[in-house]
């Protein structure tokens, strides 16, 4: 089992804060030393849902899932749906990191991790636990009247594809459980501008999620397509070989297979030519791509001629042995506009594959994200 330091916490009451939050878990564990990260309303707004960070494992983790904590029992006075408030460590479904008022609610971001499933995988620097789309871009992102943020910024967690015991899903499965989410976000007559982010894997989910909003023929599902209005890819392959290289890289040997049974390399080519087709007729939807740079260790098959991974010519490296080397070229990491020649939407990052999407406090290389995504806001709230 991963050993995460984030927490996310369900079902707050409407009348607590950060304060009483705090001391309800301090209560019940005091040596765990919780810090709130973020405390955003839900949608529907019938709770609180926030991010903590322990400085120790708090000792209701410890034992089997699902982790409640009892509200009746510490003798708490709450309106809540529940009697208890509920922790895990991998973020499944949709979490809002980041809630702004009604008044400058202007435009969604929504964030999807690599093949673990858990987007703080993703996207959390874990000496310092920031997470950029949190701690950094909300604040950054103004409505240009009120200069209040305008931003809800939310992640989607996935059943992980590394996990054996669930046996292989498969991007449609996925894909589909995603649009159901996104549907409960929507008001019926109104498309919110969006943004969707996806660091590998995560990415491939996007596409299929689009492409099936493209083939629909029900009104709602054209509604929510019109919002779409540009896609991050974060070392997301565009090709069969991609996929290949996705496989090698994440996957033990034990659940390699299952890997490439779930992300059929046939399958992930019609979706890239069918997402190339969604583009071609929906020039204001914009798609941006980053690259790694950095090298990664990848586990090595046996040998093909027609390898997506650069091999030395020896033996050494036919038996599953490891050697370094970029997951994602370039080249295979680049999703462009069919009728567009753009060299701005793309950019290297010089990170490891694992490591792209991730940034430090007032990380250099976190700028290039963060004013691509402010110029790409403000030309959307001003239309």
């Amino acid at each position: 089992m991963v050993e995460r330091d984030t927490f996310r916490v369900q079902g707050v009451p409407l009348d607590w804060s950060v304060t009483r939050l705090r001391a309800c878990l301090e209560e019940h564990d005091p040596s765990s030393s919780p810090a709130i990260r973020s405390f955003a309303l839900e949608d529907g707004r019938r709770s609180y849902t926030a991010t903590v960070v322990f400085k120790t494992r708090p000792l209701v983790t410890q034992g089997p899932k699902p982790w409640d904590i009892s509200l009746s029992e510490s003798g708490e006075n709450h309106s809540s749906e529940t009697d208890c408030i509920t922790i895990d460590d991998d973020l499944l479904g949709m979490t809002t990191l980041y809630m702004p008022s009604a008044d400058n609610h202007k435009v969604d971001i929504i964030a999807l991790g690599n093949m673990s499933g858990c987007p703080l995988d993703s996207f959390e620097d874990e000496a310092s636990n920031h997470v950029w789309l949190r701690d950094a871009l909300p604040a950054q992102l103004l409505n240009k009247t009120s200069r209040r943020p305008m931003a809800r910024v939310m992640t989607y967690g996935f059943e992980s594809l590394l996990n054996r015991k669930c046996g292989p899903a498969t991007f449609q499965a996925i894909g589909n459980a995603f649009l159901k989410s996104l549907m409960t976000l929507r008001s019926p007559s109104v498309a919110t501008p969006t943004i969707l982010i996806g660091h590998g894997v995560g990415g491939l989910i996007i596409t299929q999620a689009l492409v099936n909003l493209s083939i629909s023929e029900r009104e709602s599902d054209q509604t929510l397509l019109d919002g779409i209005r540009a896609v991050f890819f974060f070392a997301v392959p565009n090709n069969s070989r991609g996929i290949a290289s996705l496989c090698c890289s994440e996957a033990e040997d034990g659940s390699r297979q299952q890997l490439e049974d779930s992300l059929s390399q046939d399958e992930s080519e019609i979706l890239r030519q069918m997402l190339m087709k969604v583009f071609t007729l929906r020039h204001e939807t914009r798609i941006f791509s980053f690259y790694e740079t950095l090298e990664s260790a990848i586990a090595q098959k046996v040998r093909h001629r027609d390898s997506p991974l650069h091999e030395p010519d020896t033996d050494s490296h036919k038996d599953g042995s490891v050697q370094k080397g970029v997951v994602l070229s370039r080249a295979s990491a680049i999703h462009r506009h069919p009728w567009a020649g753009d060299d701005l939407l793309e950019c290297a990052i010089p990170r490891t594959h694992a490591d792209i999407a991730k940034f430090e406090p007032h990380d250099p290389e976190y700028d290039a994200v963060r004013n691509t995504l402010l110029r790409l806001v403000r030309q959307i709230t001003s239309d």
